[in-house]
């Protein structure tokens, strides 16, 4: 991936922060940690592998609402608008494959790829964020559902990827989290 990284800046604000605690506080109400990640109405071989996946590369601990660190590629001219405001939901860009949501990877890489080859990202300077995401309850997508919505009973969706962001359906490479919510996202770091 041709990157260039310059220095890493954190960001605090305390009205994001509070906004994303009184969320988990909510999420841990309804939310039961990793059963709700292994879900076992989900029964589908394919959604199975990809909650495996899930399940095997997240340092997610037995938490409520499943929090977890991802990245989040965005323009430089944005980052002052989310250190302020926070993210907002992809839908004023474009509908999205696996809903219409905030999207962030486990993968810094995959993020990277996707600021270098995202179609609406045209030109300009570009910065990955990490950033806390409640997980919740995770659906596994496991087709391209352009523009859907969240999918009932769940609070994310979460989908195994190839690198061009097209489904997996063997060995996985990348995955991708939409978030629904803005509040289920904390940026941190640029």
């Amino acid at each position: 991936i041709n990157a260039e990284y310059g220095e890493v800046q954190a960001i605090y604000n305390p009205v994001l922060l509070k906004r994303f605690k009184e969320a988990e506080k909510e999420l841990a109400k309804t939310c039961k940690g990793i059963d709700d990640i292994n879900d076992p109405k989900i029964t589908d071989p394919q959604q199975r592998k990809y909650i495996e996946y899930l399940l095997k590369n997240s340092d997610i601990e037995n938490h409520p609402a499943n929090p977890l660190l991802a990245w989040h590629g965005a323009k430089e001219n944005s980052l002052e608008g989310i250190s302020s405001y926070g993210l907002l939901n992809l839908k004023t860009l474009d509908d999205g494959f696996y809903g219409s949501g905030i999207y962030l990877t486990q993968s810094p890489n995959y993020g990277q790829f996707y600021i270098n080859n995202c179609i609406h990202l045209n030109e300009g300077e570009y910065s990955i964020l990490l950033c806390w995401v409640l997980l919740g309850k995770p659906y596994p997508i496991t087709e391209i559902k352009t523009g859907t919505s969240l999918e009932p009973g769940y609070t994310s969706h979460y989908a195994v990827v190839h690198e061009d962001g097209s489904p997996l359906k063997d060995t996985p490479f990348h995955d991708e989290i939409v978030i629904f919510n803005p509040a289920h996202v904390l940026p941190c770091y640029i």
